[in-house]
């Protein structure tokens, strides 16, 4: 299994999330066990996070990265889920670099996600929006204090 990321619930007792080539997953117990939760409209998980508020967050694609170079890119959204994964909002959609990596805006109460084709979108309540592009290709977020 192609596996992005893993990330263990900070906010949920023995949930551990994971952003796959194949799909994205969900463990209740540690991971002895997964369920597919992938949106139904992207099947490409790329990045996976989650919230102050325990809301989880992914990146995927429609498709695979070498369908990326098609005209249309990544065709990438971010998603989120107030119930561990139970159902999706798509929060965003149409990007043309894949999400690579979130983190959680300072607040902790969205994320800042960083794009394969060098942008830096930040996801918030009123939706997301793009504060810089034209950056290289974005493997990695991080904000510092």
């Amino acid at each position: 299994m192609d596996v992005h990321e893993i990330l263990a619930s900070g906010q949920h007792s023995n949930m551990v999330f994971l952003a796959c080539g194949e799909a994205c997953f969900r463990s209740f117990d540690r991971a002895a066990h997964w369920e597919n939760i992938s949106p139904k409209s992207h099947d490409y998980g790329t990045s996976v996070a989650e919230d102050k508020n325990g809301v989880v967050y992914v990146g995927c694609a429609k498709g695979r990265p070498n369908t990326w170079l098609r005209d249309e890119g990544a065709m990438a959204a971010v998603f989120r889920s107030p119930d561990k994964g139970a159902s999706w909002e798509k929060v965003v959609d149409g990007l043309k670099g894949g999400v690579m990596h979130m983190c959680p805006t300072p607040d902790g109460s969205g994320m800042v996600a960083g794009t394969s084709d060098g942008s830096l979108l930040v996801i918030d309540e009123y939706g997301a929006r793009e504060v810089l592009n034209g950056l290289p290709f974005i493997t990695s977020v991080e904000l510092g204090a």
